[in-house]
């Protein structure tokens, strides 16, 4: 009986022995893949965006809190947009294993692991051509970045123009110096402003904080370091009109001081595509705003609110915003006319210096004739927001410089045609791992996805709001209107709906709140 009993504590220590060793999370086999594909690009130390390196264990474990806190907090890599409303293509944020796996590393000591194990780090190499045979190429001369602090905006016009239009299919650009260029997007204008701005500026290009300095302005293109080039979707091209011109707006780097870059493009026309694809900027402040005047008072917080009809069925290729140091979230979807909600872009924790530009959807969306985008976006003109420039601050006008306030939103469409929905843009989502790694373990989540079982229907309403609830808990209910007033709170454990019809039509916040747990989500009374 003794041996019996002996064998069997042997065994249960060697099963717990193995299962603790199955969910060591090391940085040879789990963490080294994530690192390589998500973050040596710009860290790195050959041609290096950011200043801190981590392509090696030693280095990552110096930054180990660092790198738990930005990555927990989903600051880095730094990929804006919410990404559980609507997929777009190369997103670059983490999945949540990958986080947990991160995190989990952190907690657990920072184990190296088996060095048997460690995967290559990637060599980083000046850009090379995926444009074999380009129809415009274009390199601005060598710039050198003057000592002056802080990220600096530069625009550069390229010489050359069409006397028809062109049909654009695909873009790549290309710095010299990846250490010293955050990012590049490409504009067309068909105005002579950005002549004048150059002409009147001594040095190469000119200066200019917000776009390109002309109010005709399209973006074209964004790019930030680590994009592939750009491809348009099979038989559609980019509309670049006749007699446009091309600028380059590059964001140089906060510590590029002195450095030189030479960035180049290249561009790719289609004579055979039949769809052309336009660029509109169909939300702004200035014909769009649902309550003006768009100023930001000194010590307040503002929420603008900007709407747009959908005049016929549209397929909306990928969604861009512009806004400044004040804002600080916004969120742009549309509603048709059966009152199905579409998410087309969402930021939280806005911060204008790491702007994707443009994002990419995986699949068009289809808009039908009759469907509303609406817009919201909030802005902090108060000392807590650390980007004010201003102290004590003093009331926000709109503008394009850094002083002042913007509230665009541009998309990408073209006229609906059968089964367009149903395009895949572009196979890759989420990045593909260097080399195909793929770490060892996978970290599960023991609390339920909270956000996921809060749901509610019809949005837009007219009637009635149900509310779905995650089960098992007892809830309170507030609804608030679009100024913050509460109108209507409950005690809920099941779920349940609430009517509507003597709301005053407009827009308004549910809060579900537990415990330490509360969820806001947004619904609007038609």
């Amino acid at each position: 009986m003794t041996i019996t009993k002996s064998i069997f504590i042997s065994i249960a220590l060697m099963l717990v022995m193995t299962i603790s060793k199955a969910q060591t999370v090391t940085w040879s086999e789990d963490v080294a893949c994530i690192i390589n594909t998500h973050c040596i690009r710009c860290h790195n130390n050959t041609n290096s965006l950011a200043a801190i390196p981590l392509t090696n264990y030693t280095e990552a474990w110096g930054q180990r809190l660092a790198i738990k806190y930005y990555v927990e907090n989903k600051s880095m890599p730094p990929y804006q947009t919410l990404t559980g409303k609507a997929t777009y293509s190369h997103e670059k944020n983490l999945t949540q294993n990958e986080i947990d796996l991160i995190v989990a590393w952190v907690n657990q000591g920072t184990n190296e692991g088996d060095t048997t194990l460690t995967p290559p780090t990637p060599t980083i190499t000046p850009l090379t051509s995926q444009i074999i045979t380009p129809d415009l190429s274009y390199r601005i001369p060598a710039y050198t970045v003057p000592n002056i602090v802080g990220f600096q905006y530069r625009c550069f016009v390229v010489p050359t123009t069409f006397i028809t239009d062109k049909k654009i299919s695909e873009i790549e650009i290309m710095p010299t110096d990846l250490s010293a260029v955050y990012s590049v997007f490409l504009y067309s204008d068909t105005s002579s402003i950005p002549l004048t701005l150059d002409a009147n500026d001594v040095s190469n290009g000119y200066e200019n904080y917000s776009n390109i300095g002309s109010p005709t302005a399209k973006l074209l293109y964004g790019w930030v370091n680590g994009n592939p080039k750009y491809h348009t979707p099979p038989n559609m091209a980019l509309r670049l009109d006749a007699n446009a011109h091309l600028v380059l707006r590059i964001l140089f780097a906060e510590d590029a001081l002195n450095k030189t870059d030479s960035t180049a493009i290249n561009i790719k026309f289609d004579t055979s595509a039949s769809r052309f694809i336009d660029i509109g900027t169909l939300l702004n402040h200035n014909t769009n705003l649902q309550n003006p005047p768009f100023v930001i008072p000194a010590d307040s917080l503002k929420i603008f609110y900007e709407q747009y009809n959908v005049p016929t069925d549209i397929s909306i290729l990928s969604a861009s915003h512009w806004a400044q140091k004040f804002c600080i979230n916004l969120n742009c979807f549309a509603v048709t006319p059966t009152n199905d909600t579409i998410s087309l872009i969402e930021i939280e924790d806005h911060e204008d210096l790491w702007s994707e530009g443009v994002y990419y959807f995986e699949k068009p969306l289809k808009l039908p004739s009759g469907s509303v985008i609406y817009s919201e976006a909030e802005y902090d003109n108060t000392s807590n927001n650390p980007n004010n420039p201003f102290f004590p601050s003093h009331d926000i006008y709109q503008g394009s410089s850094d002083t002042t306030e913007q509230m665009l939103f541009s998309f990408s469409y073209l006229p609906y045609q059968a089964n367009d929905e149903n395009i895949i843009t572009d196979t890759v989502i989420h990045q593909l791992h260097y080399l195909n790694c793929s770490p060892a373990h996978t970290v599960g989540i023991a609390d339920i996805n909270f956000q996921n079982n809060f749901l509610i229907y019809p949005n837009p309403t007219q009637d009635i709001l149900n509310i779905v609830l995650p089960d098992n808990n007892k809830f309170s209910i507030s609804i608030f209107n679009s100024l913050g007033d509460k109108i209507y709170s409950e005690q809920a454990t099941s779920n349940m709906k609430v009517q509507t019809s003597n709301f005053s039509n407009g827009l308004y916040f549910i809060q579900l709140k537990t415990q330490n747990k509360f969820i806001t989500q947004k619904f609007i009374k038609q």
